[in-house]
């Protein structure tokens, strides 16, 4: 990577600064998760990602050394002029590492020691991009594991503007949280990556805490992205095939897939079906869950009306 000048480098914090603000203010009903998507390709473009860290074993690099993309954002915004966002950035510092992504000696581990170090990485798919996918996508990626989440629901509309399909945060349920959930949030950046008015119902007493789907989704969509969860939009899961190594006996997952023209072109692939392998699958498609449907002989068949979270 090209070393950049003082003036290039205040120029960039400057720019990103701006377009980070932005991010972080994008909240429905104003805004949905593919604008959140959207505004983070602006945010976390190519620049941004060859950004290389100094760490305690040496430059960052994706592949041997890693560190989170909020860690690069940090590294080029710093404050932004705002006097919230150091303390945004500590609450991720704070987010508990496990594994592989655990550093020794980094001051953001606060002298604890790694609590799983024997984590082994893996390329893991979550299908689904609801709470719970997103919420357990963000937990797998801060042991380590490389992860990716298939959302196939893209939101599309007609030329009057009207709605021809939900997209996955056109959701109005609002379901009260138990006190755990309201604390999770809380060290998420709830009160820093929502708006005052969305944050009133969450934050306030246990016994009135409540939370949009939708607002819940977007939340938790960026602090997958700052974390570096590999978000595909218009890419559908349709089956999976276990396929175990000759050599090795180690097994993995064979998984058919489907992606639309969007995701075909931002991805370099012909629409359609594709086939991609990953170690690890878990279904977080909800009680009509195709992940279950097609893969009963590993997880069971579960009753639907009792199913609501993931397998």
């Amino acid at each position: 990577m090209a070393m950049l000048s003082q003036m290039q480098l205040e120029d960039l914090q400057q720019d990103k600064s701006g377009v980070f603000a932005e991010f972080l203010a994008m909240e429905p009903p104003a805004m949905n998760g593919e604008d959140i998507l959207k505004k983070w390709e602006e945010l976390y473009d190519e620049q941004m990602a060859n950004v290389v860290l100094k760490t305690t074993v040496g430059p960052s690099d994706d592949t041997s050394n890693p560190v989170f993309p909020y860690e690069k954002l940090q590294a080029v915004i710093r404050d932004g002029g705002n006097w919230k966002w150091p303390r945004m950035w500590q609450r991720l510092d704070e987010i508990e590492r496990r594994g592989t992504a655990f550093r020794e000696g980094e001051r953001l581990n606060f002298a604890m020691p790694n609590k799983n170090t024997g984590v082994t990485p893996m390329r893991c798919l979550v299908v689904g991009g609801g709470p719970v996918g997103l919420r357990l996508a963000i937990e797998l990626v801060m042991a380590g594991h490389k992860v990716t989440v298939f959302e196939k629901r893209r939101e599309l509309r007609k030329d009057s503007g009207d709605l021809s399909q939900l997209g996955f945060t056109n959701r109005i349920n609002r379901p009260h949280m138990w006190p755990f959930v309201r604390n999770d949030l809380a060290k998420l950046n709830g009160k820093d990556f929502m708006s005052r008015q969305v944050c009133y119902p969450v934050f306030t007493e246990p016994e009135t805490s409540s939370i949009g789907i939708d607002e819940l989704q977007c939340l938790l969509l960026k602090n997958a992205l700052l974390l570096g969860v590999d978000f595909k939009l218009g890419v559908g899961y349709d089956n999976a095939r276990v396929r175990t190594d000759p050599k090795s006996m180690m097994p993995t997952w064979e998984v058919e897939c489907t992606y639309d023209e969007e995701a075909a072109k931002k991805y370099g692939r012909e629409k359609g079906k594709h086939k991609e392998t990953f170690d690890c699958l878990i279904g977080c498609d909800g009680p009509r869950s195709t992940v279950r449907d097609t893969q009963a002989k590993y997880f069971g068949n579960i009753e639907k009306r009792k199913f609501m979270d993931c397998v």
